[in-house]
């Protein structure tokens, strides 16, 4: 496989590998005067990740469980691991493949509990005149994917059950995903691989391009149920703080299960609050988009990490996108085992 970068290089991945590690000692949170015991998470921002963690927050539902979190606004999962390692915060969020980097790297952090794994959607955009029309036209073609290595791994392995493997494609990284559709319609690339509904949509209308193949791949899809992203901590802070560990991953289920009751229009006025995309206002132009959204989220995962899948997604990543081979027992704290 050839692979270039087009906007930016998925080496920011490693931007932070200059840090110290951290100290031999624990590290025990501390407690308000209201007797909240005091979280400081590095997290990108809203529409980097999950809503319903910054609903959670705004509703209220950590400050129940007896944590009042504070977020540090980073601009990607290695900058929020980056902070962790070096003291700057207690927890950070960020992609299993990140955090595998920064392990293999020396840095002593792991899994506190898991968020989410993949959304179902998944599109492949391409010029309504390009004349691929299903998967297997792909081979040969320059195919746009987002920067991180979970991307690669994702477009890759659609690809590979296609019948193309990674050599007979070339992918080329972009940083900025916002910008796939102005270079798809530039001719930059043949194809772009797309994990966002409203992007995707939204180019469709406005460039008319196809979708080349299934875009629900349904709930069983691979990297859905599979813990792609979660919570990280040193092991220093860990260890001074296994109950509030606990504590956060039960907090963490609840505003998941919470955030799925919701109603469809509050889902997506949590989502027009984080990411600024108005999926009423969009759903009178493209009809069926806001239901599209609302119900295929990022996948949430809760309860005990199932370490089957969550090893044969890093041996995935490590086969399309030179993820590290980590064990798991270095990866997963025990909170991030717990039912």
């Amino acid at each position: 496989m050839k692979c270039r970068a087009a906007l930016g290089s998925a080496l920011a991945v490693l931007a932070f590998l200059s840090a110290a590690c951290g100290s031999s000692e624990s590290e025990e949170a501390s407690v308000t005067q209201d007797g909240l015991t005091e979280i400081t998470i590095a997290a990108p921002p809203g529409g980097v990740m999950p809503v319903d963690f910054r609903a959670g927050l705004a509703e209220g539902i950590f400050e129940k469980h007896g944590l009042k979190i504070t977020v540090q606004d980073v601009a990607t999962g290695p900058d929020a691991v980056a902070a962790a390692a070096q003291g700057g915060a207690d927890l950070a969020f960020s992609d299993t493949f990140a955090a595998a980097g920064a392990i293999s790297n020396g840095f002593d952090v792991a899994m506190v509990t898991p968020l989410c794994g993949l959304s179902s959607l998944n599109y492949f955009l391409v010029p309504a005149d390009s004349g691929i029309k299903e998967l297997a036209d792909l081979r040969g073609k320059n195919i746009g994917i987002g920067a991180p290595p979970l991307f690669q791994t994702a477009a890759a392995s659609r690809l590979d059950q296609a019948g193309i493997g990674i050599d007979d494609v070339q992918f080329t990284l972009v940083k900025d995903q916002t910008t796939f559709g102005a270079i798809l319609k530039s001719g930059q690339v043949d194809a772009v691989n797309v994990t966002s509904s409203i992007n995707a949509n939204r180019w469709i209308a406005e460039y008319g391009f196809e979708v080349v193949g299934p875009y629900d791949l349904g709930d069983d899809a691979f990297g859905t149920q599979v813990a792609a992203a979660g919570w990280w901590a040193t092991r220093d802070w860990y260890d001074g703080n296994e109950a509030v560990a606990s504590t956060f991953t039960r907090a963490n289920a609840e505003v998941a299960q919470w955030f799925a009751d919701l109603p469809e229009e509050e889902r997506a006025a949590y989502i027009k609050d984080q990411t600024t995309a108005d999926l009423v206002a969009l759903d009178k132009e493209i009809p069926g988009l806001l239901e599209l959204v609302v119900n295929h989220p990022l996948t949430p995962v809760t309860g005990a990490v199932d370490t089957d899948a969550l090893e044969e997604w890093i041996t995935t990543g490590a086969k399309f996108a030179k993820v590290p081979s980590v064990s798991l027992d270095t990866l997963l704290f025990p909170s991030a085992t717990e039912e």
